[in-house]
């Protein structure tokens, strides 16, 4: 990986076949009902799901985890949703 500047706290940049395997699975949607059907996920309050097996959680799935509440709460990113360190 890419190396970033001192001052950035991000961490490496990906390479280019990393983004690649990003561009694919970035844009498949998450299918909640299934998932909850599988017993791998549960819906919680609000936008909050718990994972009850994070190994059948399927990779595109992993990606889209925006916020994590101890022991096994997530969020997700919906479609059109700004990224978290996007300015306001």
């Amino acid at each position: 990986m890419a190396r970033r500047k001192r001052d950035q706290k991000t961490g490496p940049l990906p390479t280019a076949e990393e983004l690649a395997g990003l561009s694919r699975v970035v844009p498949l949607p998450i299918n909640f009902a299934q998932l909850i059907a599988d017993g791998v996920l549960r819906a919680a309050d609000g936008d909050w799901y718990e994972v009850l097996d994070y190994a059948r959680l399927p990779e595109h799935v992993r990606l889209k985890i925006v916020e994590v509440e101890p022991p096994n709460r997530v969020k997700f990113s919906r479609p059109g949703d700004p990224p978290k360190d996007a300015p306001a």
